[in-house]
């Protein structure tokens, strides 16, 4: 096509992230359009410390987050803090085993996978092994094989990939509470 954003190399992808943006600031996009006199978008913004709407709530719901970088377990336990959750952090998934047997109910486990020592997964496979029956929602960043995919299945879990927007990790505990 010969428009000016074609002539200017531009690929007609603005509104699209415009909108995806929106989407992850809680946020608005409206468009008025005249013919001959043009278009105005206005994006609406929430007020600084505004929460997202009700239905990303975790109120009093326990969870456990567990990864061993310390930033990201914060940003998480920070994020699903916000959203009404009670979390307990753990640095490691040996931790979160003490934790769990030191009598700690949890409603859900948040965890990466790929961590030193014991795996998400096979965090989630020592669970199970002691009768503990807790939703497990796995968090990562590299590529799964269809043998990590499988056991994730097995073992009733979801499965949620970073970068993620912080209102997606409520979403996701969420959806796996039901």
């Amino acid at each position: 096509d010969a428009s000016h954003t074609r002539t200017r190399g531009g690929m007609g992808l603005g509104l699209a992230l415009t909108h995806r943006l929106a989407e992850q600031l809680h946020a608005r996009v409206t468009v008025a359009s005249q013919l001959g006199q043009g278009t105005t978008f206005t994006l609406e913004l929430p007020l600084s410390g505004a929460q997202p709407e009700n239905d990303g709530r975790l109120d009093a719901i326990s969870v456990l987050v567990v990864d061993d970088e310390s930033s990201v377990r914060r940003i998480m336990a920070r994020t699903l803090s916000r959203t009404g959750a009670v979390v307990t952090e753990a640095d490691s998934a040996q931790a979160a085993l003490t934790a769990l047997s030191d009598g700690s109910a949890m409603d859900v486990v948040v965890t990466d996978i790929s961590m030193p020592g014991m795996t998400g997964i096979q965090l989630a496979e020592a669970l199970q092994t002691r009768g503990l029956r807790i939703p497990v929602l796995f968090v990562t960043g590299a590529e799964l094989d269809s043998h990590d995919h499988a056991r994730i299945r097995a073992l009733g879990g979801e499965l949620l990939t970073k970068p993620f927007d912080t209102g997606g990790l409520a979403r996701a505990v969420r959806a796996l509470l039901g």
